[in-house]
């Protein structure tokens, strides 16, 4: 799957499933299918519709829209299974490593944003998966205030704490634009600050 963001994500492929994915092409939006069975339901009569819309194209491939059927799949889970890779080989040294209680809150918050994305991809109903990408977005929250704790407290350097927070802060944005593609076309308004390294290190 290509690297970049969609601006619809429509989950199943049925007939309700097709009509909106086909009018976000017409609208000339990015758009993503997420379908867990092995064969996507799109027609021959959908794809003549989409070749109608989109240009001479001869398969889904070609066809701007995106097919997801395993959360694997999901930009946001690779920056977040990233993040948590990240976060466990920074607690494995120095003297992070011996601050168990720090150490242990950090990994666990950095592996609840990739599960719980996981997770969500598996629930049943679009509110449930949204749910699901808040509850990540919180976690990823919780990364960004635990790593000042751990450079308040010297375990890390101010260029380590940027490094992660900058990190933190594009698994944020990737799981804010994810949750609101499948809730509205426009882009939230708050998602530029996901990107911001703060300006000092005391807030």
């Amino acid at each position: 799957m290509s690297d970049f963001e969609y601006d619809l994500v429509v989950i199943g492929s049925g007939p309700a499933g097709q009509r909106a994915a086909i009018q976000g092409v017409k609208l000339r939006k990015r758009v993503a299918i997420i379908e867990r069975k092995s064969q996507v339901g799109l027609t021959r009569r959908s794809f003549g519709r989409c070749r109608e819309v989109s240009g001479s194209v001869n398969s889904i491939r070609r066809c701007p829209m995106a097919v997801v059927k395993r959360f694997e799949d999901l930009i946001a889970w690779q920056e977040a299974r990233k993040l948590s890779s990240a976060i466990n080989s920074m607690t494995r040294s120095g003297s992070l490593e011996r601050d168990y209680a720090l150490r242990d809150q950090l990994r666990r918050a950095a592996l609840s944003v990739m599960t719980n994305i996981a997770e969500g991809f598996d629930c049943e109903s679009r509110t449930e998966f949204a749910r699901f990408l808040v509850i990540a977005r919180r976690s990823a929250v919780e990364v960004q205030s635990l790593l000042y704790s751990a450079l308040d407290d010297g375990h890390i350097s101010h260029d380590t704490f940027q490094t992660h927070y900058e990190h933190t802060g594009r698994t944020r944005y990737l799981i804010n634009r994810l949750r609101y593609s499948m809730t509205t076309t426009k882009t939230p308004s708050d998602t530029s600050r996901h990107l911001k390294t703060p300006v000092s290190t005391n807030p």
